[in-house]
């Protein structure tokens, strides 16, 4: 055989070995298609959303239905760990994935594809931050926390606040951990979703968070005057807990949540094919 023809043998071989390659590590596949797209909730899945459906906001048939389907992806796509004793099972997971999906139900959103992790504490768990606050000091004392959401990819919970939430407590920690995901999911952390326009964004969150931090609000959870991204994170789980209420007390910061998230919160529900709501 001539170097030509060994040169060509190899050249083929190459291919052929690329092309397995690719078949065994489909890594573009996995990027455009995460691994729970195909997923379906197993019946206990299926009764554990249906019995936790009267503590979330009403929804029409079609988001009841891409709510599910959106459980079941966030289920195969994210991993549970139980802390301080507590044992994570199928009505932990599934209520804690119906109400951080129910900030993604826009017609194309992509769910949270940087969480990999949730730790499930039985009850609030100390914390001890080494991080410098804004003023460069690092405080001695341990925090003591509901939620806490990781900007690597991981949300931590308290279950005893997690049932709260679902029996009407206005604090509800699945979504404001998750809207600091929504957050994180941006070149900045400044207290806003992924979205293609900001302007009219930010001009009514940032009269509100000013409006928050000089006077008060009836509704809003004072906690949300800390930071911008602590206002949008207070603001979204008011709209999830208390729309009714939000609409009357600051009805334009209600309506550019609501023509983002699309739920209809402070009344009957309505489906977010119908132009609401504009996922970056």
């Amino acid at each position: 055989m001539t170097v030509a023809e060994l040169a060509g043998w190899s050249l083929v071989v190459l291919a052929i070995g690329f092309a397995l390659w690719l078949l065994v590590h489909p890594w573009h596949e996995r990027r455009r298609q995460p691994r729970g797209a195909a997923a379906r909730l197993t019946p206990a899945q299926q009764q554990a959303l249906a019995d936790i459906a009267p503590g979330l906001p009403p929804l029409t048939p079609l988001l009841r239905d891409r709510l599910a389907t959106r459980v079941a992806a966030f289920l195969a796509d994210t991993r549970f760990h139980g802390a301080g004793g507590f044992v994570v099972d199928d009505a932990c997971r599934v209520a804690i994935a119906a109400q951080a999906c129910l900030l993604r139900l826009q017609p194309d959103a992509d769910g949270y594809p940087a969480v990999r992790d949730i730790v499930m504490y039985p009850d609030a768990f100390w914390v001890h931050h080494e991080a410098p606050d804004e003023l460069g000091l690092v405080d001695d004392e341990p925090d003591l926390l509901a939620g806490e959401a990781w900007d690597a990819g991981r949300v931590v919970l308290s279950w005893s606040d997690v049932q709260a939430a679902l029996e009407g407590d206005p604090v509800n920690v699945v979504v404001h951990e998750f809207a600091h995901q929504l957050d994180f999911d941006r070149p900045d952390t400044t207290g806003a979703p992924p979205m293609d326009d900001y302007r009219e964004w930010s001009t009514v969150m940032r009269e509100h968070f000013d409006d928050l931090r000089e006077t008060g609000s009836p509704v809003l959870d004072p906690y949300g005057s800390e930071n911008p991204a602590e206002f949008f994170a207070v603001a979204v789980e008011t709209y999830i807990q208390n729309g009714a209420d939000l609409a009357r007390a600051h009805p334009d910061l209600y309506r550019l949540l609501d023509a983002y998230f699309g739920l209809g919160t402070a009344g009957p529900s309505r489906s977010l094919d119908s132009g609401a709501g504009s996922p970056g």
